[in-house]
């Protein structure tokens, strides 16, 4: 049997990346064929095909095609729509285009777009819908896909490879206590109310806390960045707030090691990874 990996984008350390890649993993290992169709990727180590061959590489009606679902994408729902093979919807959640609509009109559009195409998706009947959480399947069952249609399945992480890492602690900061929030900066992450919050915990005494942030700067996003950063002047939390945009797994095991507690004040999440990876390692976690 062929599995065809569908996905929008492949990155590395990316969370859907990185579930589409394990699912391969774990389909190779039970005896499956598959392969992996994006239009894009960066930093994958085996070869990612142009999805419009899909077709042509599926052999029989039995053959499936898994499609990670997180943004709208016109070229995946028509493809479903005339597949004559199976397919599953692995559903990884649509951040509302509010929280997007003072920073970036293109992630309002896409987000919208995204949430527009949940009716037609759940119209497809598709053998299986799989959400990551049972926050996400919610919207499908709310739409009216049979239950047995529905399951929930965690994401495939790199947990296993994070924990096998050596720590690496040269960059780490030190705190009393030192604050860890891991997640790119866009705003549904809360980025903005944790430098206020990191400025009241400074003003109820603990001086020498510090907080680290791990996690990119999105350049769709320049203008929340540049929020964030003005925040933290206006607040005086520059001595207070490291942020690494470049580390690497061998330095979140350190900064996890380290940190007095992962803070996480995200207002929407479909999962959210770095909570599974600081309770791996034995952070404690605020969320």
């Amino acid at each position: 049997m062929r599995f065809a990996m569908l996905a929008p984008g492949l990155a590395p350390h990316d969370a859907v990346s990185n579930d589409a890649l394990g699912m391969c993993a774990a389909l190779r290992a039970a005896g499956h064929e598959v392969s992996l169709f994006a239009p894009h990727a960066r930093g994958i180590a085996e070869p990612v095909l142009d999805p419009h061959r899909i077709e042509g590489w599926l052999r029989s009606a039995d053959d499936c095609v898994i499609y990670h679902y997180c943004v709208g994408w016109d070229f995946a729902l028509a493809l479903l729509r005339r597949l004559r093979a199976r397919r599953i919807v692995r559903y990884h959640n649509i951040t509302p285009p509010g929280f997007f609509a003072d920073w970036s009109p293109g992630y309002v559009a896409a987000c919208q777009e995204g949430r527009a195409q949940l009716d037609a998706f759940a119209a497809l009947g598709c053998e299986l819908y799989l959400g990551d959480s049972p926050y996400n399947i919610e919207d499908f069952t709310s739409r009216g896909v049979a239950a047995e249609r529905c399951a929930v399945l965690p994401p495939f992480h790199e947990i296993d490879e994070l924990l096998a890492l050596a720590p690496d602690a040269r960059r780490i900061p030190r705190g009393d206590p030192l604050l860890l929030m891991v997640g790119r900066q866009s705003p549904n992450k809360g980025y903005l109310e944790l430098i206020d919050a990191l400025a009241a915990t400074v003003a109820d005494g603990l001086s020498a806390a510090r907080l680290l942030l791990i996690g990119k700067l999105d350049p769709n996003l320049a203008s929340y960045g540049a929020a964030v950063q003005a925040r933290i002047a206006e607040r005086g939390m520059q001595d207070h707030v490291v942020w690494l945009q470049d580390a690497n797994g061998a330095e979140l095991r350190a900064a996890c090691e380290h940190a007095g507690m992962l803070v996480m004040l995200s207002r929407h999440e479909g999962f959210c990874v770095p909570l599974v990876e600081a309770m791996a390692i034995g952070t404690p976690v605020i969320a």
